[in-house]
Order: C-alpha cells, then sequence, then structure tokens
C-alpha cells in the first residue's frame, strides 16, 4: 500500500506529517505501521509517497494521519481496501485510489516513430 499526502495549511509535502496504520493480519493479530513524511534526502525526487509495508496484513481497520499544522490535528480513515495507493490531502474526509498505470503510456508508443515510408 502506498499513502501520498498532500498537506493544505502545512506545507504542501506534508513533511513531517507522521501516518499510523492500524491493520489485521489474516489470523487477526493485530499489526501497527509507523511512518514519518520526510524529504528523502533528494530534492526534486517525488517519494513523498509512503510505502507502507502491510506485510501479512488482510485488513486495515485505521489510518491516522498527524499533520504537522497543530491545529488540523488528526484526521483519519476506517476500513480501508488494502493493497492500493491512495492520495490524502488535509483536511478532506475522502481517499483518493491512485490509479496504478502510472508509466504504462510509453508501451505500444514508440513504435509508431519507427515507421518510415
Amino acid at each position: 500500500m502506498s499513502l501520498k499526502l498532500e498537506g493544505s495549511s502545512s506545507n504542501r509535502a506534508a513533511i513531517g506529517a507522521r501516518i499510523k496504520v492500524v491493520a489485521r493480519t489474516s489470523d487477526g493479530a493485530p499489526k501497527e505501521v509507523y511512518a514519518l513524511v520526510n524529504t528523502g534526502g533528494s530534492f526534486g525526487c517525488s517519494s513523498l509517497q509512503q510505502e507502507i509495508g502491510s506485510g501479512d496484513a488482510t485488513i486495515i481497520d485505521r489510518i491516522e494521519i498527524v499533520w504537522p499544522n497543530k491545529e488540523r490535528g488528526l484526521q483519519y480513515f476506517v476500513d480501508v481496501p488494502i493493497n492500493k495507493r491512495y492520495h490524502i490531502k488535509e483536511g478532506e474526509m475522502e481517499l483518493s485510489i491512485m490509479e496504478q498505470a502510472a508509466f504504462e503510456f510509453k508501451t505500444g508508443e514508440s513504435h509508431r516513430h519507427h515507421h518510415h515510408q
């Protein structure tokens, strides 16, 4: 599962936001995963997408985000389908699912340029 956070009143890249994922494995055991949004070290890199290693989790009970802006505080989502990519905007109560096929437009396109008469 991956999460892309977008701040509004906090910084747009949501740097400093803390993520907590509460999940359950197939045998019902609880599992908590924590992540902190940071710059990823290199600027210009879009690694502000957080890959959350849910491992053997089968159900996500809750995703909590603590935004850097203290007034907004906690934002959370419950009963989230697993193995998706989500875009979360600060202050919005909806999770947006990002499409998986981000780079597939390159396949098949390059063939057109090789057919010279």
